[in-house]
């Protein structure tokens, strides 16, 4: 049970960290991050008279911007003005995300190809990522898009953005630590869903949980784990179940690792019995590479939660 005199510790914390991830060190004009608020003026001046799609939500580019610099978010902007001018074609979100992937990585994504097989096992990997994001009924956050776009041998990727601004806010301490619990989930599900379709870790580069946590047994699960999953996945989880310990103490004496299984064997099973979904957004990420959110939770039976700007 956590005290009562931590909430606002809490709060202030999750808070801090979900900026701070984004952060550079110097304090320099090209750090300093704009506000939600300043973010949507900055997109409002920018896209004043220009057409746009009806899934073109300049609210949701906010959202998912947050923690960039300025420079990084102009460049984001100008880069959303130029693919459509390019195409001749209204704003659309799929500028957006171009627009985002090329920031986020520094290159086009044509820099590298994928083989056939790269991009199956990519296309499962996270087709699970968003089936266990979509599966949780998380309160504090929803996914955004899912995709197998990347560069070098980045995969794909998931992104969720809040349904709210100050998410961490007006929450109760169990949603926070849910929310936690629901994130390390959502990492191990990229490798779980390899394991589900056979795909042989053989083919993926074995990343040794040893090497990120010297006291870590010998268990099976992380060995397998570890082979399927990218090693951003497990440090992130990792780093999840830290701040678990941090902010609502260890009465029942876990270590990180522990935390971890005792999460993959939560979502393992869900997943199991949700190949069906898995199955059918991989295979339409092979056939589209990105899908929103819409489409994704149609695909899971699940009804998408509004954001705080379309209530």
């Amino acid at each position: 049970m956590v005290v009562k005199s931590k909430t606002w510790i809490i709060r202030f914390f999750l808070i801090i960290f979900s900026y701070a991830i984004f952060c550079n060190d110097s304090l320099t004009e090209k750090s300093f991050m704009p506000s939600f608020e300043e973010r949507i003026e900055l997109l409002q001046t920018n896209f004043k008279g220009m057409q746009k799609s009806n899934d073109f939500k300049i609210e949701i580019i906010a959202l998912s911007c947050k923690g960039y610099s300025l420079e990084e978010f102009l460049r984001i902007i100008n880069r959303i003005k130029q693919l459509s001018k390019e195409q001749n074609s209204v704003l659309k979100i799929e500028y957006f995300y171009e627009a985002f992937i090329f920031e986020y990585y520094k290159t086009d994504q044509a820099a590298y190809q994928k083989t056939e097989k790269e991009r199956s096992w990519t296309a499962y990997h996270e087709a699970a990522h968003a089936v266990a994001v979509i599966l949780a009924d998380d309160k504090l956050q929803a996914l955004h898009y899912v995709t197998i776009k990347g560069v070098a041998y980045s995969g794909g990727h998931y992104t969720k953005i809040p349904l709210a601004l100050g998410e961490f806010l007006n929450c109760s301490d169990e949603e926070i630590k849910q929310n936690l619990e629901n994130a390390i989930q959502d990492y191990l599900a990229g490798g779980i869903g390899e394991q589900l379709y056979g795909i042989s870790c053989l083919d993926r580069v074995v990343n040794n949980f040893h090497e990120i946590d010297k006291n870590v047994p010998n268990y099976d699960f992380l060995d397998s784990i570890t082979r399927y999953s990218v090693s951003t996945d497990v440090e992130e989880a990792f780093k999840k179940a830290e701040i678990i310990i941090e902010l609502f103490g260890n009465g029942d004496n876990l270590k990180s690792h522990e935390i971890l299984l005792q999460q993959y064997r939560k979502i393992k099973p869900i997943l199991e019995k949700n190949r069906d979904k898995i199955n059918k957004l991989a295979q339409r990420l092979l056939e589209k590479e990105t899908i929103f959110a819409d489409e994704a939770y149609e695909i899971c039976g699940k009804k998408r939660p509004r954001f705080y700007f379309e209530k």
